[in-house]
């Protein structure tokens, strides 16, 4: 008899083992069938940013800040592909729609349109990207807000 207490006890320990398991997501990038948020697992640059603000500098003294409004946007779309486009309009003064490829290391977003390359540092804070560019000219930064 004691010897099927002890069987029905590790019998009901499977039991609860398998059914606590059911729901685990397990972590196997290499496993087709995972069930992670493969969103999570990507460059967390890689989604749908709108512009919240650029501030402009010339090197000649020339300098300006814009705020999205009507008639001050930008919209970046980073693909994971490497592919990206970004659009935007800045009180009809520059009005710009590019494409291209991108790549990224821990602070530096890259970006290729018609043969032109472009780093900027950026950094994620929430749901904002920052990104700066220092040209000869010029520089600039930008702050986006993730859709």
């Amino acid at each position: 008899m004691k010897s099927f207490y002890s069987l029905m006890t590790i019998f009901s320990f499977l039991i609860l083992l398998t059914l606590s398991c059911e729901d685990m997501v397990w972590d196997n990038p290499n496993d087709a069938n995972n069930t992670l948020d493969q969103e999570a697992q990507l460059d967390p640059l890689i989604g749908t940013w709108e512009m919240v603000s650029v501030a402009y500098n010339a090197t000649d003294g020339f300098a300006f800040n814009i705020y999205a409004d009507s008639d001050n946007y930008e919209t970046l779309r980073i693909y994971e592909n490497g592919t990206y486009s970004w659009a935007g309009n800045w009180n009809n003064l520059v009005v710009f729609s590019r494409s291209g490829t991108w790549s990224s290391t821990s602070n530096e977003f890259a970006i290729v349109t018609d043969g032109d390359s472009y780093i900027h540092t950026y950094s994620i804070s929430g749901s904002r990207l920052t990104l700066s560019l220092t040209e000869q000219t010029y520089s600039t930064v930008e702050v986006l807000e993730k859709q």
